[in-house]
């Protein structure tokens, strides 16, 4: 419907205070805060929260009338795609959406020959595309770590993290809309969200958090998503002991061990010694040895694969990988019973970020894509979706997900795409998620400030991937990428072609 204009979109935590109650006129900011709640402002945003003083930096992506270069006016329903893992701090959203359409095509032929982890990253881009050319404003963030933060340390699998990105940047966006527009467009409080593997978790976890503060959430859609994560930690060191893992794999226990090891202080195990690492791969005096610096390092799949010589559980604290195997012998819960000043507090920080009750209580809906043959994420994860109607299997022409984590991709991509396309909304849609479609026609434009201003934003200078290491957060210009309707379906039709030959 719309064509679209792309820009890096920044923020930090220490831009706002609390979401504000009751909310000012016009709508800037958010109406509603919960402090105290695990999923509250304070708890991922408060003062002294980690990364609550960096700046955070994602993708935005606008429905633009680019016959008259402006926003699309009226009030828009937001979208937040969160990617999947990467190893590498700039493939994410902000650093691989090309500069400009002719470079978007040259970059979708050279994805017959990207990486699995390219391929995911642009996936996310896809579905944030799909919703920004249907009406929605979509914001894909980077997280910590990642884009203009890739200095600092990242964070992994831990709820905080997630949500600190997805509200910061909601909030920012939330003011720029507006100045771009000179308050003729909103973002209204009301959002779909998604994501796959690791991003589906971010998702859910960032829906809890908006949820908090005001904003309706029509559906959060995720697939294969360890949303138990502490029984997925234990799977994982159980396969890996039967020797039933492949390469490429063999990441997953030392990120989650370099992201569980004191280098997050707000997590309940950090500097307490009972790190997710062990002792023997943190040697300060042996990078081949320290996994804290290989993934300081960005490293590639097949560098890890060569620095662990054996199976990826000699990386981890030994006496968790006892308790692990066990509770397996035993046939018992992962972390039902740890040994205090040992793995006490490790499991404690592996429950807090455990969801699945979360997800099965959810007051909002989720749509849940996973196949049960998923040999990354296991199909455990998934709660009972029969004991709450907000919870739904995602299936698509009659099918759902099979196969691999990899390949059941390919069909949980339509999970993200299809509520924005004419299979699910039509004139005689009724739904709640019909409003993804619609924008709210306003009575007239927003009055702003005086020294409300586009160049406000502080978004630095949109960069190809090429040289996104150099980014400057001090670039104070808004230089964007467009891509209109014709342009933007014609490159949408080669991407899913070229993510179906990668990925099956």
């Amino acid at each position: 419907r719309f064509g679209i204009r792309a820009q890096v979109v920044c923020a930090s935590c220490d831009e706002f205070g609390p979401p504000s109650s009751p909310p000012p006129s016009p709508p800037i900011e958010l109406s509603k805060a919960n402090i105290g709640g695990i999923n509250s402002w304070d708890t991922y945003c408060g003062m002294g929260r980690f990364g609550a003083n960096i700046t955070q930096s994602g993708l935005l992506l606008l429905p633009w009338d680019t016959d008259n270069d402006k926003p699309i006016e009226g009030g828009l329903k937001g979208y937040l795609g969160n990617h999947g893992t990467s190893l590498d701090e700039q493939e994410v959203p902000s650093q691989i959406f090309p500069s400009n359409s002719w470079d978007f095509f040259d970059d979708v032929e050279e994805l017959i020959e990207a990486t699995q982890a390219r391929v995911f990253q642009l996936y996310h881009v896809w579905s944030g595309m799909m919703a920004a050319a249907t009406g929605a404003a979509a914001i894909l963030p980077d997280f910590m770590g990642y884009g203009v933060s890739y200095e600092h340390p990242r964070g992994y699998m831990n709820r905080a993290v997630y949500q600190q990105a997805n509200a910061v940047l909601w909030r920012k966006t939330q003011r720029m809309v507006l100045e771009l527009s000179n308050g003729c467009t909103i973002l209204d409080p009301v959002a779909n969200l998604g994501g796959f593997s690791e991003g589906g978790f971010a998702s859910f976890v960032a829906g809890l958090a908006l949820d908090e503060m005001g904003v309706e959430i029509i559906t959060v859609q995720t697939g294969g998503s360890p949303f138990d994560l502490n029984f997925n930690v234990g799977w994982v060191i159980d396969k890996f002991d039967r020797g039933d893992f492949r390469p490429n794999l063999t990441y997953l226990l030392p990120f989650l061990g370099y992201a569980y090891s004191s280098t997050n202080p707000d997590l309940p195990n950090s500097n307490v010694g009972e790190d997710l690492l062990a002792p023997s791969y943190l040697d300060e005096n042996n990078s081949d040895r320290n996994i804290i610096t290989w993934m300081d390092g960005t490293p590639t799949f097949d560098q890890i694969d060569s620095l662990l010589p054996t199976s990826p559980n000699v990386a981890i604290n030994p006496a968790f990988v006892e308790e692990t195997l066990d509770a397996v012998a035993r046939e018992t819960s992962f972390c039902s019973n740890p040994t205090p000043g040992v793995t006490a507090r490790l499991c404690e920080a592996l429950l807090l970020n455990s969801v699945k009750s979360e997800v099965q209580n959810s007051a909002f809906p989720v749509s849940i894509c996973h196949s049960p043959q998923d040999d990354v994420i296991s199909y455990e994860s998934v709660p009972n979706v029969s004991l709450n109607p907000n919870l739904s299997i995602f299936s698509f022409l009659g099918g759902t997900a099979t196969g691999g984590h990899a390949a059941s991709s390919v069909f949980c991509l339509f999970s993200f795409i299809v509520p924005f396309t004419d299979y699910y909304y039509d004139d005689s849609a009724t739904t709640d998620l019909d409003k993804t479609n619609s924008i709210r026609t306003l009575d007239e434009c927003l009055s702003l400030s005086p020294t409300a201003s586009p160049s406000s934003t502080n978004a630095p200078s949109f960069l190809p991937p090429s040289v996104a290491p150099s980014i400057n957060n001090d670039d104070e210009s808004t230089s964007s990428a467009f891509l209109s309707s014709p342009s933007l379906w014609g490159a949408l039709t080669i991407m899913a072609i070229s993510l179906a030959s990668n990925l099956i």
